[in-house]
């Protein structure tokens, strides 16, 4: 209610086997995108998600998105991909906000948004209502200018 937009799109770029997405599709309030950066999450989920390297290289879609999420980032970027190319991602396909999972990182993408997606601006008492809500830390930023 206080981060996702009725009648919203939303990309999930993170979305391993799509299971978010569905769950936002099946609500009817929010239209949800499933994206996964493994090279075959299309032939896993039988074309639920499709593939997107969010963390590797620049993309470029159909359209942008009220907001982009990644509940998944913090464990993603422990091990793989850079935070500036997902931020800059993150930044050119949402037009109002992010969700990122943030586990122990949050000072880290905090910093490589500032540095690489000046217009992400951390939401930090929504992030901290949600984390205590849901017992997991996540990043809600919003789009400023």
């Amino acid at each position: 209610r206080h981060v996702l937009p009725r009648d919203g799109h939303v990309i999930d770029l993170c979305a391993g086997r799509g299971q978010v997405a569905e769950f936002l599709n099946d609500t009817g309030l929010i239209t949800a995108y499933a994206f996964d950066h493994s090279s075959n999450i299309k032939l896993l989920t039988r074309d639920v998600v499709q593939p997107l390297r969010s963390f590797y290289d620049a993309v470029e879609l159909w359209r942008t998105f009220d907001v982009a999420m990644c509940l998944s980032a913090a464990e993603d970027l422990g091990s793989q991909g850079s935070p500036k190319i997902l931020l800059e991602n993150v930044a050119k396909l949402a037009a109002n906000g992010a969700i990122l999972g943030c586990s122990n990182y949050r000072a880290t993408l905090v910093e490589a948004a500032a540095a690489h997606a000046p217009s992400l601006k951390l939401d930090e008492q929504l992030s901290d209502l949600l984390q205590s809500a849901s017992g997991e830390e996540v990043c809600v930023f919003w789009k400023r200018g």
